[in-house]
């Protein structure tokens, strides 16, 4: 998804963090859990110039390499793409019936799983060095749960980044930390025909220009 609405979702996940331990402080049960517009848009603003990591958003934002230097322009439709995943939920509550954000199915599992689980989280980047030039290949940020590790890669794309998010167990991100660094093979150098100097394929025996006999 876009970078605007992986943000987003990180911070749908601390709302539902902040709703439930809200909740328990004053000894309440919310048969819809919720914040209103105004809110929603006040600790969103709060986050994104938080360093405080005990929270996902500014853990994500603090952690992972060079992401606060993307370009960031969030616009609505970067919200109503959580809506089509079931991860908010807009709704209306109280005698007014002011706007507010619910969270949809996706998004109430999501902020359980870390509000119970979640207590770490690590962050690094992948760097390619191409002549006497560093280039930023991916940024990812590992957040851990019970359930699963949750690996985010941020790449750059034209105009902006995106956020990939893989749920992982332990041996799939072992694989694939491996796969990041594992160097490639080099390829076999080139070999030619002795007789007619043409290239021959790897483990030909004869060469198919001039069908001289190619010794093993």
């Amino acid at each position: 998804m876009p970078l605007e609405s992986a943000v987003y979702a990180f911070h749908t996940i601390d709302c539902f963090r902040r709703v439930a331990y809200q909740s328990m402080l004053e000894h309440v049960t919310l048969e819809t859990p919720h914040l209103t517009v105004p809110q929603f848009t006040a600790a969103f603003n709060q986050s994104l110039a938080s360093a405080d990591i005990r929270w996902l958003l500014p853990a994500f934002l603090q952690m992972t390499p060079g992401v606060r230097a993307l370009p960031f322009a969030p616009r609505r439709a970067h919200l109503g793409l959580l809506v089509e995943e079931k991860i908010l939920r807009p709704v209306r509550v109280g005698e007014a019936r002011e706007p507010a954000y619910a969270f949809g199915e996706a998004g109430r599992l999501l902020g359980i799983e870390f509000l119970r689980t979640w207590w770490t989280a690590a962050a690094l980047t992948l760097d390619l060095l191409e002549g006497n030039a560093v280039r930023k290949d991916q940024r990812i940020f590992v957040a851990p749960t019970a359930v699963a590790n949750h690996w985010f890669t941020v790449k750059e794309v034209s105009g902006g980044a995106v956020v990939d998010c893989a749920p992982l167990t332990r041996l799939a991100m072992q694989q694939r930390l491996a796969d990041l660094l594992e160097t490639p093979a080099p390829e076999p150098p080139a070999a030619f025909c002795p007789s007619c100097g043409e290239k021959i394929q790897p483990g030909a025996r004869f060469c198919r220009a001039c069908g001289y006999r190619l010794v093993a």
